[in-house]
């Protein structure tokens, strides 16, 4: 299995939704949350698109993946949500620039699909926390601090 580099201060990380639609305050909190850890953090231009269950059509949403799976500067990707429509994006990205340079995506749910993909490759994932699990009544969860260690690389 081959590691994506792990994280350290001033990584940029995108948080983009190839699936279900998620409410802007979730994500602009969760991108700060990252901040204050240290990350850039990048929201995909579609993150808050809505049509019916998505986070916008098709293309919208895939255009934000591949653009993040292409950018060299960014280390990891998290996924807003999931729900459904993750299959209906991966049907229309080219991973081959992510497979030159492999880096960290984060999710699960409708998500598994890209980490089934990925595993199928020899490439770690991270089947973890998402922006609406950041925080339980006002507190930073056990799962994002871990999430946050497996990005690190310093898992206790």
């Amino acid at each position: 299995m081959k590691y994506p580099p792990y994280l350290k201060y001033g990584d940029k990380i995108a948080i983009v939704s190839p699936a279900g639609k998620i409410e802007k305050s979730i994500v602009e909190h969760a991108a700060q949350m990252l901040s204050d850890q240290g990350f850039v953090v990048e929201i995909g231009k579609h993150t808050f698109d809505r049509e019916g269950l998505f986070a916008g059509d098709d293309i919208h949403r895939a255009s934000d993946m591949q653009r993040a799976l292409d950018d060299k500067k960014v280390k990891a990707i998290i996924c807003s949500r999931g729900w459904y429509g993750s299959l209906r994006t991966f049907n229309l990205l080219n991973w081959s620039a992510f497979f030159k340079n492999p880096k960290w995506l984060v999710g699960f749910s409708d998500i598994s699909v890209f980490h089934a993909y990925l595993t199928r490759h020899g490439i770690a994932s991270i089947h973890g926390v998402m922006p609406a699990f950041f925080e339980k009544d006002g507190y930073t969860t056990v799962s994002f601090l871990r999430t946050l260690d497996l990005l690190k690389g310093t898992v206790p």
